[in-house]
């Protein structure tokens, strides 16, 4: 007996088939351990793109193992070197000190050929440890003031948390917040934004995946739906790739995209504004969010709807080319039930 396709083409999707499961939470942000000081080597060469230094440094003893960093440093903040010492020729000795507020970082060396490579030293600032202590409630030792000053760290940033009435942070809490860039002015904004976040993880998780007092603005501009959202909606929709623009030009289509969790369940199954008009010009306009999203979760592209036509089973439903989709059937096995016979759409009774 020749069984029909897919045992039938009017198959309904099971309820709950399109529903997309909340995007998975950002994972919270482990404290920092600041690295050993030690046997600090220092490589810079030039940075064609923006016309800044590239520092890299190697660092840190046997106990921890040898710590890498390397970044854009202004010329201006290598007291002593200039750009011109990197192409002497012959090579010369050359000495250079980068001053911030934790620190001083002296370096010495040889520049020429294009580089300069040689090793420093770090001397912490008294004054600051001081400051940081009693914000802190522990000493800073030499490795944890060495991070702060490479991160250009200011306790600006303490102060305006404390403001906000952040718990204390730790000293290592203090490192995370200086190599993930958060500073007073930070805070300050996302706090002004309607945000005070439950701990310094949070805030550093903020500022890692890009939400910005810009981007809260920007997207509660869109309408209600996106105005005083929680903060892991907030960032899930920055993780997942949700800017202000993607909304503005789903809700123009008019699929019914004008909630955060569609959206941001949309760009997981890769369905873009152009997936949306391909999907419109195979025949299948004005779908609601569920029904697209359904589309990018089982793979009903263009393409596929196309394939299905040119084997015979043109003018399907949605839900028809979702099951069929599901159920594994390609254009190739269309064309051979096809060409068995097999062209009825009802359940056989």
């Amino acid at each position: 007996m020749i069984k029909t396709l897919l045992v039938s083409l009017s198959l309904a999707v099971l309820p709950g088939q399109a529903a997309m499961p909340p995007a998975p939470p950002a994972p919270p942000i482990a404290s920092i351990e600041a690295p050993d000081v030690s046997d600090i080597q220092f490589t810079i060469t030039p940075r064609t793109r923006d016309g800044h230094a590239q520092l890299s440094l190697s660092y840190g003893g046997e106990n921890r193992g040898r710590n890498q960093q390397s970044g854009p440093q202004a010329w201006d903040d290598l007291r002593g070197l200039s750009r011109a010492d990197l192409d002497r020729d012959p090579p010369a000795a050359v000495a250079f000190q980068i001053v911030r507020p934790a620190g001083v970082i002296a370096c010495s060396g040889v520049a020429g050929g294009g580089a300069a490579t040689g090793g420093c030293g770090f001397e912490a600032d008294g004054g600051f440890a001081d400051a940081l202590a009693a914000r802190v409630g522990a000493r800073p030792a030499t490795r944890h003031l060495f991070q702060l000053a490479l991160s250009d760290f200011r306790l600006e940033t303490l102060d305006e948390l404390d403001r906000q009435d952040y718990a204390r942070p730790s000293l290592n809490e203090v490192v995370a917040l200086a190599i993930h860039d958060v500073d007073a002015a930070y805070v300050r904004g996302i706090a002004e934004a309607g945000y005070r976040l439950g701990s310094i993880n949070e805030l550093v998780a903020f500022h890692i995946h890009g939400v910005t007092p810009d981007y809260i603005a920007e997207m509660a501009a869109l309408g209600p739906n996106f105005s005083r959202l929680p903060a892991r909606e907030l960032m899930n929709m920055r993780i997942h790739g949700v800017t202000p623009a993607f909304a503005r030009e789903m809700a123009a289509l008019g699929d019914g995209a004008d909630e955060p969790g569609a959206l941001v369940s949309m760009r997981i199954h890769q369905v873009t504004p152009d997936f949306v008009r391909a999907i419109d010009a195979a025949g299948y306009p004005d779908l609601p969010a569920s029904k697209l999203m359904a589309f990018g979760i089982h793979g009903v592209t263009p393409d596929y709807i196309r394939e299905m036509g040119a084997a015979g089973y043109a003018g399907l439903s949605a839900d028809q080319l979702i099951a069929l989709r599901i159920h594994g059937v390609d254009s190739d096995y269309a064309r051979r039930m096809r060409a068995e016979g097999v062209t009825e759409r009802r359940r056989p009774g």
